[in-house]
């Protein structure tokens, strides 16, 4: 009896724990986002955010041709500014409905993070580190990430110089939902 009782502690704090780091949910995401996948697609980040607020007036501001110069987008409905951000030229937006989503991650560097922002009412709605593929150690470093909203999940699709991953989390609060480091480059 004593055994089954601790068996079952043991449990529900593994049960807990999953859950508080999201790991229980990953019923909730679609097995498409489990997928690995990359696009090639080389948009400028103005014809990015020109389609993702075409209902808005959008600005993109910054020069310079390194991938870490820094380019500020602002968007506007009339005179209100709905969403006034500083990121580089591979930064990935994507909106579903007033909810736009940014990954925040140097170009040279390991590491994201994931931003949600809601253009009803201005501000921000979450902010979340991704597990990634983990600190390491570097000297030379790429990283890029894309990013897409899939049937209410964001998908995080990350290409680092050590490795690439997949990192689902939920729209309305940012948090964790599955992540899964890929095999291989």
């Amino acid at each position: 009896m004593r055994s089954a009782l601790a068996f079952g502690a043991v449990a529900a704090i593994f049960l807990t724990w999953s859950v508080r780091a999201g790991r229980a949910d990953d019923t909730a995401v679609p097995e498409a986002a489990k997928k690995w996948s990359w696009s090639d697609k080389d948009e400028s980040l103005a014809e990015r955010a020109k389609k993702l607020f075409s209902d808005l007036d959008v600005a993109v501001l910054g020069s310079g041709g390194s991938l870490i110069d820094d380019r500020f987008v602002c968007v506007k409905k009339g005179e209100k500014v709905l969403l006034d951000i500083t990121c580089h030229p591979g930064t990935p937006i994507v909106r579903e409905k007033d909810i736009v989503f940014v990954a925040e991650f140097n170009p040279i560097s390991d590491g994201c993070s994931v931003t949600a922002y809601d253009l009803a009412k201005p501000g921000k709605v979450w902010h979340t580190t991704l597990d990634a593929v983990g600190p390491v150690a570097h000297s030379k470093y790429r990283n890029q990430v894309q990013m897409e909203v899939m049937k209410g999940v964001l998908v995080v699709r990350g290409w680092e110089s050590h490795g690439r991953y997949i990192e689902c989390l939920s729209t309305a609060t940012g948090r964790q939902l599955w992540h899964q480091k890929q095999d291989g480059r």
